[in-house]
């Protein structure tokens, strides 16, 4: 499985993030004087060890539009959050958690290869990055290309996976941790929302079961938030998120061990796991999860 490191976002966020060495210098400059909305929450090195784990752990929206394509589900663009929504956040947490949010809809949309759609949010992803005193971490001729070029998708998240280690950790040294939580929360909930609601029209079983696999998701976003508990805004977000926690644990997960195959191919060991997990969610489950993960996506973007 690949994993949710923010670009973006990060793809996650998010995914489309080149790291600029020569620009580094003046990178520390301009986020040492990058003003938060609150005062920093102090966390542990402890702390950042296991937050630098969880978000290894979260699964990146690309593979969520990848399925949902593969199931024969047609690009829906009323999905997304509208590019040009982006001249509305005006505060640091806003930027951050909607850098995330875009990351999440560019990965939809490079999935489907909507090459105009890619440019325009990926100008709004470059908008926010700057405002976040981020940009150096962008390469806007590479990132063009690729993102418009579908043949480079797997390069693009391979560049985005060590290049948001890179980022998360810069943000960390400047105690600007608390950006990188929002973003992979913006990311993962606009995942979340998309397949909840494709699902929902869609009643696909895999898509529904994909709906489910979230709950695992959702324990790590949690342990996350846990950490920042003390930040203003991820206060505020908390209850809605504790809300969504009680709809998913209500779903089961069940995984059957059996033992694994070891076959000899042209000399070389192969060795087949054949342990199952059955995923056990309804349609009243999706509805119920659709409608409070566009509850708090709504709170996000507006």
């Amino acid at each position: 499985m690949r994993f949710f490191k923010f670009s973006i976002l990060i793809v996650s966020a998010t995914m489309f993030l080149q790291s600029c060495d020569s620009g580094e210098k003046e990178g520390d400059a301009a986020l040492d004087n990058l003003m938060t909305d609150k005062k920093s929450v102090e966390i542990t090195q402890a702390q950042l060890e296991i937050m630098d784990g969880l978000i290894k752990s979260i699964p990146t929206p690309l593979e969520i539009s990848a399925l949902i394509k593969d199931e024969g589900i047609k690009f829906s663009p009323h999905l997304l959050n509208p590019a040009n929504n982006v001249q509305k956040y005006s505060t640091n947490a806003k930027r951050a958690f909607n850098l995330g949010i875009y990351g999440a809809d560019l990965g939809y949309i490079n999935i489907y290869d909507e090459k105009q759609e890619a440019i325009t949010y990926l100008d709004a992803v470059l908008s926010l990055s700057d405002q976040l005193k981020m940009s150096q971490f962008f390469d806007l001729a590479t990132i063009k290309r690729m993102a418009t070029n579908s043949k480079d998708l797997d390069s693009l998240m391979d560049i985005s996976t060590s290049n948001f280690e890179k980022m998360n950790a810069y943000l960390q040294e400047h105690k600007r941790g608390n950006l990188s939580a929002y973003m992979v929360l913006g990311g993962w909930i606009e995942g979340l929302n998309i397949l909840a609601e494709v699902s929902k029209s869609s009643k696909d079983v895999k898509l529904m079961e994909k709906v489910g696999e979230q709950k695992i998701a959702l324990g790590q976003i949690m342990l996350l938030l846990d950490i920042y508990k003390n930040d203003p805004v991820v206060a505020d977000m908390l209850p809605a998120m504790q809300d969504l926690k009680k709809i998913f644990d209500t779903i089961e997960i069940v995984q059957v061990y059996k033992e694994p195959t070891i076959t000899n191919i042209g000399g070389i060991m192969m060795v087949q796991d054949n342990s199952s997990t059955t995923i056990k969610i309804t349609p009243a489950d999706i509805d119920a999860i659709a409608v409070k993960a566009k509850e708090i996506r709504n709170k996000i973007i507006s």
